[in-house]
């Protein structure tokens, strides 16, 4: 059963609710979820973000596919952040001038503000999360470029300066559990015949290894593009069921290899 289904089984009765919260449970329902990962849809408009889910295809063939997007729900953001990563089950949002720290915010809860002793401006780029640990490009106060690294476990900052100087921007990636920087990526030439007048965002790597892309002005509906750069395939998803939503967004921003875990219920 789906999250939300589980979350009402859990009211019918304190017995209901107690098996459903066995460990032995939550394990075995959060190890079917890994095989089962899911594309995160954040749409961001004016003052609000909308969460919507829907199933990541696992074997793609060189046919559009469709999938069906769940609506999860819905929270004011403060205008001015950029909602940057979700990370065992928080959502992550900082400022694009100097960042001062990380704001959290997990369900209903109020944020948290976890700060950071070394000024350095954020240029907005995606971070990435590996292993309970944030990654995110920055620059610090001499110009020098950087990557910071912040474990949400213990809450503290560390930081890797690159080796050459000027080397943003680039995109950070989940290459097979390790951290790896994209700058330029070679598409296959149907790429070029089909969608040349097209800017894309990059949004990452999937377990699997392809290349996903959205579209910088999403479509209606919503289609996203894998990319296998070892076939050299591109297959084209369209993503439906986002309904009213679709009209009044102004921006997706769409997050790879998601989870479903009970533990945070």
């Amino acid at each position: 059963m789906p999250l939300k289904s589980i979350a009402r089984c859990r009211s019918v009765s304190k017995r209901w609710a107690s098996v459903l919260r066995r460990p032995d449970f939550t394990e075995l329902f959060f190890t079917r979820s890994l095989a089962r990962p899911l594309l995160l849809l954040a749409c961001l408009k004016e003052k609000e973000v909308i969460f919507f889910s829907t199933p990541q295809p696992q074997n793609l063939g060189e046919n559009v596919s469709l999938m069906a997007a769940d609506h999860h729900v819905s929270f004011p953001l403060e205008h001015g952040y950029h909602l940057s990563n979700i990370i065992n089950g928080f959502f992550c949002i900082s400022h694009y001038r100097v960042l001062e720290g990380i704001k959290f915010r997990i369900g209903n809860m109020t944020w948290r503000l976890i700060e950071c002793d070394v000024p350095h401006s954020y240029p907005g780029t995606k971070s990435i999360c590996i292993n309970g640990v944030l990654y995110y490009n920055a620059r610090d106060s001499n110009g020098d470029d950087m990557v910071v690294r912040f474990d949400v476990r213990s809450e503290k900052y560390s930081f890797v300066n690159f080796i050459e100087r000027r080397m943003l921007p680039v995109t950070l990636i989940n290459f097979q559990g390790k951290l790896a920087s994209v700058r330029l990526s070679s598409l296959p030439p149907m790429w070029k015949g089909v969608h040349a007048r097209e800017h894309f965002y990059f949004d990452g790597v999937t377990a699997t290894n392809e290349f996903v892309f959205s579209p910088f002005f999403p479509s209606n509906p919503l289609h996203v593009y894998y990319y296998n750069f070892v076939k050299k395939t591109v297959t084209k998803v369209e993503i439906q069921g986002m309904g009213a939503f679709e009209r009044r967004r102004s921006r997706v921003d769409i997050f790879l290899n998601h989870v479903a875990d009970v533990k945070l219920m």
